[in-house]
Parts: structure tokens; C-alpha cells; sequence
């Protein structure tokens, strides 16, 4: 009955020695129990441990208390699993209230059936190992009760020696100095070993049955029960002899009264039928994006330990943390819904990002096609960098206009193509027009309606680069940005997040809120070891940002290059295509949500020249379609869990 680990080889002893080694068994059991009684156990420990050379730790009391390693669990906003997180052992800690006494009851009939009727050390139970050793011609038999079982595979490990019984009896001895029995065996359930790198009767039931604990039944139970004398062989997954382990515990239970013969007998003509639980990930490239997080944001240091730490890992892989995000799962639903919809057999890769203009909180992240082929987050630049954003980035010369005072009424004439020399590109910089747009003079709100380029180029003239980063930069832009005169057309990369969090600046009336995934972290004992709560401030004065809009709604409107993201209620945003057609955006928003949309070839080695009902793809094409599809359905849908 002894240890989590497949039993070892039978030692041979000589039928001399057997009688030897049963005395010394008893004889050390009863001196054990009288140092206990006499309070000199700590230091008997210490001495014997010296003594016999015992490897490990001398005070392994702290170790013995501990909680062992335990999963982290990710949430939805909604309350949904979306992944759990465990390094080497896969374990849920459960309090003994949770275990029901089916459960308890089969673990001890075959594993300690004295358990709350002797001490720390079982002498009945040693005296008869050892005469069953005397008999057999072999150490067969341990004699460890269901503590010394905890305290070997806590501690001792499983090489068998005389030696090691002795440190071990002694540690169990103190262990019952400081845990009731209801501990000890909490302890104990929560740390054996089931096999397939399940650890702890919580979740073995999930894995094996695809159950809570609560819900098992007593076939079930001695199952399980009877897995831990070894697990490779008795796991309920074991065929034939798993039901043979698995009736024998319940033949046990009725031999010592814990179950009735017709309980028994009624559970023995169950059939052993494991229903195996692999739990998935959902939404991998939003879990990878708050893995990453927990592991490296440097918010977390002071909640989960020192970024990239040895210490921060094991927090996150084995702290038992219950970790609440932002994401929506009908958003998210919705928005990959939108993107395959539209990118079905054009062979394109697209991206989505969309969060709350008034907490920052990501509800969708379409980060690729498959996170299993390509593990790089185009929505957030994760392992790749972002592209360029082409008239995308024109919002943040519009919004530095506004600031400076240029009255929306200035018109340039807008003649393509159009040469003009700044600081930063004092030779000289030719614009072409992109897109269509209306000859001669026009003022700004229909130069950002058409994204008319040469416009822009010349508001740039009069604005400066250099304003419109620190514009960029205040309303969420991150990324690297050079002061070249052609940054007015978006040739710097950024991600759909920066963007998305930019343009959310603006539908929050110029209230910037930092992009969050992750709204609380709790630790096993529910204490609250993180508290997301938003990270706001003013970046724009409101009449600003209520002009910009303003400005913006038209890219939307009729004639605007915008017009097919379209939901039927107010939306303001922006388009973007860069050089080649590599890249198209759509970003845009609503006072509920600001979504960015990317369409493009990651690999850079398909320009979208024919793609879209074979002529080019714009931003306001495939990115815009996108947007319309998610937004419409997202804001139709019944409002949304509150994040933060």
C-alpha cells in the first residue's frame, strides 16, 4: 500500500535476517513513540537523520505544511475556462469538505483502514509487514501507514532502507504533532500521483471521468482508489487488471465496513468505463498573450514576483492562481467569425483587436489564422512587429492640427502628384494620391473622407512630425516612430492594438485608457494578489476629440473610403492601405468599442492586387467588411459583461 510511484523490486533477505529486522521494526516504533511523548523529537529527527547520512532536508517540517504545486486557471470575463496552466504536475487542491466520504472512504479501506484509530505510526501495521516479510523470504511489505506514505513522497522518496523508515517514522511522528488527521488525509489526497501526470483526487476525476470529485461514484472512487499503490498499472485506463484493482478495493471497503455488501456488489457490475478529459485551450492566441504577461509584465512583479524569474514561473505554473480577464467570448465568437467570413478562400491572413474605449479592456483578439501553424500575434505584434499603417496614422496629423488651432476650413489644392520640403525632408517629398479624389482645393473633412495623400502632406507641413508623434505617442502608440516626412502616410510599423487603443482615445472624448487582458489575479487561498483595475488619464481636450470624430464619421458616410463599414448608428474611423497593396487596415469606433482590422500576407510575399472581386484590396474593402460584420453583431448583442 505504499507511495504514488510504481512499487519497487521486492528486496531478498536471508530467513536469519527476517527475524532481526521484525524486532528491530517493533523496537523502533516504540522508541519513536516514546520520544514523541517526551518533546524531543525535533532534535531525535535532526540527530538520526546526521547519523545515518540521510540525504535532503534536516527540517522538512516547512516543506510537509506546505500546499503542493497546484494549475492556474485562466478565465473569461464571463466566468468560462479558457485554459489552465501547470508545469510537471497537473494539479486542483481541494479542501476535505469537497471530497465526499465515498471517496475518503475508499482510499483508506485499501490504503489505511486504521488511519483515525492509531497514531502517527501504525504498529499492528508494522509488526504485520514484517511477518509477512518473514514469510514471504522478501521486504514485500513497508508497514507505512497513510502518513508515512505523505511524508515519503514529500521528503524521503521511494529508495527503501532501514534508514529512511526511521527518518521517515519520525517525520510522521512530528507532521501528527501539528495536523489533525482530517489535515493530514486533505494532504494527502491533494498530493498523490493517478498517472498521465495527474496528481491529487481532484484531478484524477477530472481527467479520468470527466467529473468533479463530488460527483464520482463509489465504483469510481475505488478506481481511483485503488490507482495510487501504482499508478502505471492500476489507472483506470489499465484494461482488465485496472477492474481487478478496482473490485478489490471494493471488496476491501465491505471487509471493513465502509461500504455494504450490496453497495458492493452492485458497483462491481459496473463497467470500468473512463471518459478521459483533455483540456483544451481556447482562444490560443489570447491565452498566449496573458501567459506572456503573467510570466514578463513588470505590473505584476510586486503580485507574482520578479519578472522572468525562477520565482515568477513557479508562481504562474504551480501557484494555484485564479487568473479573471477581459476577454468577452461572444465578441470573440463574432469577430473570428467576421474575419474567416470574409477571408474564405482569398488566401489572406487577417487580424482583429477590439476593446473598451472606457476601460481599455481587450474583449476580441484575432491574432492569425492558426495559433498551432503560426504562433505569431498579428493583432498585437507578439513574435512578429506590426506593419505599416498607410492613411491609418493620417488621424494623428488631423487630431495635432486640431490642437494647434488649424481651422477644419483650410484647403490645399489637392493636384497629384504634389512635391513639398519640411525639416525632415528638406530635398524634397513627392506625394501621390492613392485613392480617388476630388480635384483642386478641399478642406480637411473631405480630405480625410477620401484620405486624399497629397492633403496630407501638406497639413504635415504645417503641423510637423514631430507634434503628431507626441500626439501619436499620448493616444497609445508605442511602436518606434523616425520623424521622415513620409510617417504621414503610415510607414512605420504599428500593431491593430496600438491602433485600436489610439482611436479608443477619441471615442472616449480623449481619455486614454492602457490596453488590458487581465482584471484580477487571486491566489488558492482567494486572497487578491492583483487588482487591474483601468489605467486612464486625459491625453486630448475633449472639444479636440469630439472635432476629430466628428471629422472621422465621414470616412464613413457617402463618398468616404470608409462607407462599407457602415453599421446603420454612428461609427467614425479611418482607412489604410500602404505601397503595393501589402497591407490594408480599417480602424474605427463607437462609444462601446474600437476595433482595428488588418488584411494582408504576413510573409509579404502576396500583394493584394486582384484579390478583392478582382481589383485591389483597400482598406476599405475586405477591412472594412470586417469591421461592419463584427460591430454590427457585437453591438446588437445584449450588452456585455463589465470589465474591469
Amino acid at each position: 500500500m505504499s507511495g504514488f510511484h510504481p512499487p519497487e523490486t521486492p528486496h531478498p533477505v536471508s530467513r536469519r535476517a527476517l527475524p532481526q529486522l521484525l524486532l528491530l521494526l517493533v523496537v523502533t516504533s516504540v522508541v519513536l513513540s516514546s520520544l514523541a511523548l517526551a518533546g524531543v523529537l525535533p532534535a531525535a529527527r535532526m540527530a538520526t537523520a546526521a547519523a545515518l547520512e540521510v540525504s535532503g532536508d534536516a527540517h522538512p517540517l516547512g516543506r510537509l505544511l506546505a500546499p503542493p504545486p497546484a494549475r492556474s486557471v485562466i478565465r473569461a470575463a464571463d466566468g468560462s475556462v479558457l485554459a489552465v496552466l501547470h508545469g510537471d504536475q497537473d494539479r486542483v487542491v481541494v479542501p476535505l469538505s469537497a471530497v465526499p466520504m465515498t471517496v475518503r472512504d475508499a482510499v483508506l479501506a485499501i490504503e489505511d483502514a486504521r488511519f483515525y484509530a492509531h497514531g502517527a505510526l501504525d504498529l499492528r501495521g508494522i509488526a504485520r509487514a514484517a511477518v509477512a516479510d518473514v514469510v514471504s523470504g522478501h521486504i514485500r511489505q513497508g508497514g507505512s501507514d497513510l502518513t508515512q506514505q505523505y511524508v515519503k513522497n514529500v521528503v524521503t522518496g521511494d529508495r527503501r532502507s532501514l534508514h529512511r523508515k526511521l527518518v521517515e517514522a519520525l517525520d510522521a511522528i512530528q507532521l501528527q504533532r501539528h495536523l489533525s488527521k482530517d489535515q493530514i488525509l486533505a494532504a494527502y489526497l491533494n498530493r498523490v500521483y493517478f498517472g498521465d501526470g495527474v496528481y491529487g483526487i481532484a484531478a484524477a476525476a477530472e481527467h479520468y471521468f470527466s467529473r468533479p470529485v463530488g460527483r464520482l461514484t463509489l465504483a469510481q472512487a475505488a478506481s481511483l482508489a485503488g490507482t495510487i499503490a501504482n499508478p502505471e498499472r492500476y489507472r483506470p485506463t489499465g484494461g482488465p487488471v485496472a477492474r481487478a484493482r478496482r473490485d478489490q478495493v471494493l471488496d476491501r471497503m465491505a471487509a471493513v465496513g465502509f461500504a455494504s455488501p450490496a453497495r458492493v456488489a452492485a458497483a462491481k457490475r459496473q463497467p470500468l468505463r473512463p471518459r478521459l478529459h483533455r483540456e483544451a485551450v481556447h482562444f490560443p492566441y489570447f491565452v498566449d498573450d496573458v501567459t506572456r504577461a503573467l510570466l514578463d509584465d513588470h505590473a505584476l512583479d510586486r503580485a507574482l514576483g520578479p519578472a522572468g524569474s525562477a520565482a515568477r514561473r513557479r508562481a504562474v505554473f504551480e501557484g494555484g492562481l485564479r487568473v479573471a480577464t477581459t476577454l468577452s467570448p461572444a465578441d470573440q465568437h463574432l469577430a473570428e467569425q467576421a474575419v474567416t467570413g470574409r477571408l474564405a478562400g482569398v488566401g489572406l491572413g487577417g487580424a482583429l483587436i477590439s476593446l473598451d474605449p472606457a476601460s481599455g479592456a481587450v474583449v476580441a483578439m484575432v491574432g492569425g489564422r492558426d495559433f498551432a501553424s503560426s504562433k505569431v500575434n498579428l493583432a498585437t505584434g507578439q513574435g512578429g512587429g506590426g506593419f505599416p499603417p498607410g492613411s491609418s496614422f493620417k488621424v494623428f496629423y488631423l487630431v495635432s492640427a486640431l490642437e494647434q488651432g488649424i481651422p477644419a476650413s483650410t484647403s490645399f489644392d489637392t493636384a497629384s502628384p504634389t512635391t513639398v520640403t519640411a525639416p525632415a525632408c528638406p530635398a524634397g517629398y513627392s506625394v501621390h494620391n492613392a485613392e480617388p479624389a476630388s480635384p483642386g482645393r478641399i478642406a480637411l473633412a473631405q480630405a480625410t473622407a477620401e484620405s486624399v495623400n497629397t492633403y496630407f502632406a501638406q497639413l504635415m507641413v504645417r503641423v510637423g512630425t514631430a507634434n503628431a508623434i507626441r500626439v501619436a505617442r499620448r493616444m497609445g502608440i508605442t511602436s518606434p516612430l523616425r520623424d521622415y516626412c513620409s510617417l504621414v502616410l503610415g510607414t512605420e510599423n504599428v500593431t491593430p492594438l496600438e491602433l485600436a487603443s489610439a482611436y479608443a482615445t477619441l471615442a472616449a472624448g480623449g481619455i486614454h485608457c492602457q490596453p488590458a487582458t487581465i482584471t484580477r489575479i487571486t491566489g488558492p487561498t482567494g486572497r487578491v494578489l492583483f487588482d487591474g483595475r483601468p489605467s486612464c488619464r486625459r491625453v486630448l481636450d475633449p472639444q479636440v476629440a469630439a472635432a476629430a470624430v466628428g471629422i472621422l464619421r465621414g470616412v464613413v458616410g457617402p463618398g468616404g473610403t470608409g462607407y462599407r463599414a457602415a453599421i446603420g448608428q454612428p461609427v467614425a474611423g479611418k482607412t489604410g492601405t500602404t505601397t503595393s497593396y501589402a497591407d490594408a487596415w480599417f480602424t474605427g469606433f463607437t462609444p462601446q468599442l474600437a476595433t482595428s482590422v488588418w488584411v494582408g500576407d504576413p510573409l509579404r510575399q502576396t500583394p493584394m492586387a486582384g484579390q478583392f472581386n478582382g481589383g485591389p484590396v483597400y482598406g476599405g474593402t475586405f477591412p472594412a467588411l470586417i469591421f461592419h460584420d463584427y460591430m454590427a453583431a457585437a453591438l446588437a448583442a445584449p450588452p456585455r459583461h463589465q470589465h474591469g
